[in-house]
């Protein structure tokens, strides 16, 4: 069961940790990025027709509120030469103050509808770096995951080498041994046959020594006693003449 288990964790932890993996689900993260970025591009680089439209309307608002001011003035300008009654132009100086205001409506409202349309360029501008980054970042994740799987495979690789040495160390010793085996097991050999033809070379010996014993004379002394020295020299004709010193056991 242990075995099993063992089993069972390691392979999770291999697919987890699978480089080819991770680099193919980064790919598809890039990919992904890009997609989004190449349809989000152009519109946010286009403005908003709903702003852009507030933008023109308050802009022709604000452009007639100017063109009735200019009027305005005018008229005024021309009753003051005709020397107008002070009613009447007090009654038109009152409608100048209230275009005015409209005016300063108008402006407030322009701007506000041009700030609207700025900020939302921002928020555009802003958002559009948002996806380049998120296309640079799936990027370099990318990198890194090639980098991983690079170094994965470099490590694949010396230690399959270190693997081989020392499967080529474990190879060379056992040659060394079986080499040494065979050579003790010669010399042995050749120390039993050399025994065995010093054994023989002995026999042989002995044998001539036995064969030259039985064929020696038989000397009989006259009398008891012990052989105190024998002399041996060569004589003529190659052959031996022997003196036999014998002292008599016979006590006085």
């Amino acid at each position: 069961m242990r075995g099993n288990f063992s089993q069972s964790r390691s392979q999770v932890s291999k697919s987890a940790f699978d480089p080819q993996k991770l680099i193919t689900k980064a790919m598809n993260k890039i990919n992904q990025a890009k997609l989004l970025f190449l349809n989000r591009e152009e519109l946010l680089k286009t403005d908003n027709p709903e702003r852009r439209a507030e933008l023109e309307k308050a802009e022709a608002k604000l452009n007639i509120a100017k063109q009735k001011i200019e009027e305005q003035e005018q008229m005024i300008a021309a009753m003051e030469d005709m020397k107008m009654q002070p009613e009447i132009l007090k009654h038109e100086q009152s409608k100048l103050k209230k275009i005015q205001f409209e005016l300063n409506e108008a402006q407030s409202e322009f701007l506000q509808a041009q700030a609207k349309i700025e900020a939302y360029a921002v928020e555009q501008g802003q958002e559009l770096e948002r996806l380049r980054i998120n296309v640079k970042l799936a990027e370099s994740d990318l990198e890194l995951q090639q980098s991983k799987l690079q170094t994965a495979i470099n490590k694949r690789q010396i230690q399959e080498y270190q693997a081989f040495v020392e499967k080529s160390k474990r190879s060379q010793a056992q040659n060394i041994s079986i080499q040494n085996y065979d050579k003790s097991k010669l010399q042995y050999e050749e120390s039993i046959r050399n025994k065995d033809y010093q054994l023989a070379q002995l026999n042989i010996s002995l044998g001539n020594v036995e064969d030259k014993l039985a064929n020696l004379p038989v000397i009989r002394s006259p009398r008891n006693g012990h052989i105190k020295k024998i002399k041996l020299w060569k004589g003529v004709d190659g052959k031996y003449k022997n003196t036999i010193t014998i002292v008599s056991n016979i006590s006085h």
